[in-house]
């Protein structure tokens, strides 16, 4: 599995335990019910998903970012971007 990664040019080391962290975490990233997701993984237990396998992407993020300036009013928006403001060192 390392060595289709490396051909692709991915960075990240890959196994089948890291792919399945992505799978989660994608099928969350598209709204699925939490319910849903662990049946489909075969977890019982909605911590093992919530807190071991399902992350908080980039695009989670700015969702949270988008919704907020949708319900606030567009006079003071509360970011543009959060990748900009993620990228940013203070």
């Amino acid at each position: 599995m390392q060595n289709a990664a490396d051909r692709k040019g991915i960075k990240k080391d890959m196994s089948s335990h890291v792919l399945r962290h992505t799978h989660i975490s994608t099928l969350a990233e598209m709204g699925l019910h939490l319910k849903a997701i662990m049946d489909r993984v075969g977890h019982g237990d909605s911590k093992t998903t919530q807190t071991i396998y399902m992350h908080v992407t980039d695009k989670m993020q700015q969702e949270v970012v988008d919704r907020l300036n949708n319900f606030v009013p567009y006079s003071c928006p509360i970011s543009d971007n959060y990748q900009d403001k993620h990228d940013k060192k203070y």
